[in-house]
């Protein structure tokens, strides 16, 4: 599964009171100095696929909203995945948020199950740190869930002599 963001447009998120839309390329740096909006970005897509913060705190979604407490905070996203154009919208209005693949309504699960395996699979990927917080029992189960056991038969034909030699 490849995901490629054609751009995103946040309204009435954190520091975005207005709507500002920011296009993306194959390679896209994200620079500037503190308080501009960097860590802005990467939270709003974060909350648009998953409906929570980057540490996985799906109750951070009212210290994401603007300041200025606007009547609707959403983040639209035009994607390729796997090659297929796609528009994500997450929208929250009052007290209610809504999903939208493409303008149909859906949900974070059908959304998780079309675009990434799992949440923590996805914030590990995402935030750098979100991994070294889990539980150990919690890394365990997400490494052993995306890892590929190896049969013992081709550990020994990997290492090949090296088990036979002696020194």
């Amino acid at each position: 599964m490849r995901l490629n963001i054609i751009n995103i447009a946040i309204t009435g998120f954190r520091g975005y009171k207005d709507e500002v839309v920011y296009s993306f390329k194959d390679r896209t740096f994200i620079k500037g100095d503190n308080g501009l909006g960097k860590s802005s970005i990467g939270e709003a897509i974060t909350w648009c696929l998953t409906g929570c913060d980057m540490w996985g705190n799906e109750k951070a979604t009212t210290k994401l909203v603007n300041d200025s407490k606007p009547k609707v905070t959403s983040v639209v996203m035009e994607c390729y995945l796997d090659g297929e154009t796609m528009t994500i919208t997450r929208r929250k209005k009052g007290s209610s948020q809504d999903v939208f693949i493409d303008d149909k309504k859906s949900n974070t699960n059908e959304l998780s199950n079309l675009i990434f395996k799992s949440k923590d699979l996805f914030l590990s990927i995402f935030n750098p740190y979100y991994f070294p917080e889990l539980t150990p029992k919690a890394a365990k189960e997400l490494l052993s869930s995306v890892l590929v056991p190896i049969k013992r038969d081709e550990i020994f034909k990997e290492l090949g002599d090296y088990l036979t030699r002696s020194e």
